[in-house]
């Protein structure tokens, strides 16, 4: 379970048993509720946050509780870690740009899988302009890094916010068809822009 932020010094309760902690009210978090979630269809799940709202606590009001995004996020056992995406493009020019791919894949089946993952950047018109795979040993956790060519980038700036390219990652394991994971946009920036990624 995610939440973008909770007005402060929370704690998760899922189903009756406490899932995890976070103390500081301005930033996001996550806890697991592997094993603890009712998956019979029948049975209901609650999931209740308590937070301890010491005042004074700031200069200004803050609110209190759940102020921000919350979501459930169901995985595979091998599935991409949380932030496991980091892109960057280390070198652009007017005829191409590199783009680095360093996906975190995460394992939590209990045993080692063979893990394909797959990298496909798409323009700003949806198209693909340009793919790889590779193949990992996974464990526990490995960090698969691709590298891409985009051939004539159309670069992002101020004036052409459409100017966006999305990278999808997926996992096959076992030859199963692909998981796909959640995609970040990246966007091409002009030379005067730092890069940029967002969710």
């Amino acid at each position: 379970m995610e939440f973008d932020s909770v007005y402060m010094d929370s704690s998760v309760h899922c189903n009756g048993t406490e899932a995890g902690r976070h103390p500081y009210g301005y930033t996001g978090f996550a806890v697991d509720l592997t094993g603890l979630v009712h998956t019979d269809g029948r049975t209901a799940n609650v999931l209740a946050v308590k937070v301890r709202n010491q005042l004074p606590s700031s200069r200004w009001y803050s609110g209190s509780g759940i102020y921000r995004e919350a979501r459930l996020v169901v995985t595979e056992p091998v599935h991409v870690a949380r932030w496991g995406t980091r892109v960057t493009t280390p070198e652009i020019t007017a005829g191409r740009a590199l783009v680095r791919v360093a996906t975190t894949v995460v394992n939590e089946s209990g045993t080692g899988a063979v893990v394909q993952v797959l990298s496909r950047v798409t323009g700003p018109d949806g198209r693909t302009v340009a793919r790889t795979s590779s193949t990992a040993a996974v464990a526990g956790e490995a960090t698969e890094t691709h590298e891409l060519t985009v051939p004539k980038p159309r670069l992002w700036d101020f004036d052409t916010p459409h100017h966006r390219y999305t990278l999808h990652t997926e996992l096959r394991v076992g030859g199963r068809p692909p998981t796909p994971t959640a995609t970040p946009s990246a966007s091409a920036p002009s030379a005067s822009t730092p890069t940029r990624a967002s969710p």
